[in-house]
């Protein structure tokens, strides 16, 4: 688990995962994203994806927004996707 000050790893999303994205209708790959919908997906990925991770509220946004980013690449490309 994740303290207040730590980001976690990069996580891979589950199937179920990406049908709940896509029925909440934040999926870029089907609905052409948009600044207020990348904004949704953010959010969405932290509370979904990254449940367990106390103090997220506290942490700096675009560590956060590079965390759903990175996640959302790799549901779509693979782990060897993501660079370091």
């Amino acid at each position: 688990m994740a303290n207040n000050n730590t980001i976690p790893e990069v996580k891979s999303m589950t199937r179920k995962q990406i049908k709940e994205l896509r029925a909440a209708e934040l999926d870029p790959a089907l609905n052409g994203g948009g600044s207020d919908k990348n904004a949704e997906l953010v959010d969405w990925i932290i509370d979904h994806v990254y449940s367990e991770l106390n103090g997220a509220d506290d942490m700096e946004y675009s560590a956060l927004v590079k965390l759903a980013t990175d996640t959302y690449t790799r549901a779509y490309r693979g782990p060897e996707s993501i660079k370091n």
